[in-house]
């Protein structure tokens, strides 16, 4: 994404040992973001260099183990009849990458300490230099890669809080348009409502004179036909009035009819309801109630009535007869 608010990396200082990158823009980045980049890339010194013994080698021996095979992750070896670093052809692995490729006579005093160590040789010499301008580029391209992921990141938010202020701005003018188109609607329809109001009131004023003429037409219509129903009832009555006073009587005696008829069935069933009672009530008597008697001990005054002899069952006891015939 491009970016014309932060700026463009300008130059990165190979003598500061930071490592830091210099932005040429026309806003400087915020505060926050360079002091997160200065802690998460801060320079590390480089490892001491501890001294070891090389045994010497005789110019025309070469041994085995300095020969890489086909195939090794050895990039380089080195050919001691001539002292220097020979590519390896067959390395099967990452591109190749050039030593000494910056001629920068800065860069390469870094590393003068390295020449005066007599301990080194110039294989050994030549590795670490290529390791450290290894480390320091790698360094570089992370920091490099950081720094636009973050500047990524700031301008998506950017464009995202843009693209929220054009779909506010967009909805406050849509807002603002619908006031103003139904203002002038409302403007429209009360010019037009206007007329058609004038014209709807005339039109109301002449039916309502329509109908007040057919009012008044009504009620003279009204009053003849009620003077002809007056006199053409008397005429019926005159002449009706036996069929009429008729027809009164017998309407009247069947409902007198109808009326005593129901009030002679309902006498009928209290009385039947009465005998039925009444028939219970001596049944019930004559189960219950001599029993009672039969069982009472004293007489009305409070004497003590005797008990009658039990019969005994003997020769002269008379058979009891059946009830069923």
């Amino acid at each position: 994404m491009k970016n014309k608010n932060l700026g463009i990396i300008d130059s990165i200082s190979s003598q500061d040992a930071r490592r830091s990158i210099t932005i040429q823009a026309n806003h400087d980045l915020p505060t926050e973001l360079s002091d997160y980049l200065n802690s998460r890339f801060q320079p590390l010194d480089p490892p001491p260099i501890q001294p070891r013994i090389i045994k010497p080698l005789r110019r025309d021996f070469i041994p085995k183990s300095q020969t890489p095979a086909i195939g090794s992750s050895r990039r380089h070896y080195t050919n001691y009849q001539t002292n220097e670093i020979v590519q390896n052809t067959q390395y099967q692995g990452y591109a190749p990458f050039y030593l000494n490729q910056s001629k920068d006579t800065s860069f390469s005093s870094q590393f003068a300490y390295m020449y005066q160590d007599d301990s080194l040789s110039a294989m050994d010499r030549k590795k670490m230099q290529a390791f450290m301008s290894h480390q320091k580029r790698l360094e570089r391209i992370q920091r490099n890669l950081m720094l636009k992921s973050l500047i990524d990141e700031e301008n998506l938010k950017i464009h995202r809080m843009q693209q929220a202020l054009e779909e506010r701005r967009r909805k406050q003018i849509d807002i603002k348009m619908n006031e103003a188109a139904k203002k002038i609607q409302n403007a429209y329809r009360r010019k037009k409502d206007g007329k058609s109001m004038l014209t709807h009131l005339k039109d109301v004023m002449k039916r309502l004179q329509e109908a007040e003429k057919a009012k008044i037409r009504l009620f003279d219509t009204l009053e003849n036909m009620q003077e002809e129903t007056h006199r053409y009832y008397h005429n019926y009555l005159m002449k009706n009035i036996d069929k009429i006073i008729f027809l009164q009587s017998f309407v009247r005696g069947r409902i007198v009819r109808r009326e005593f008829q129901e009030l002679l069935r309902r006498q009928q069933l209290v009385n039947r309801i009465a005998t039925r009672a009444d028939k219970l009530y001596v049944d019930l008597f004559k189960k219950f109630g001599m029993q009672m008697f039969k069982d009472l001990l004293f007489d009305a005054k409070g004497n003590k009535i005797p008990a009658k002899p039990k019969k005994q069952a003997g020769k002269d006891a008379k058979p009891r007869q059946s009830r069923a015939k």
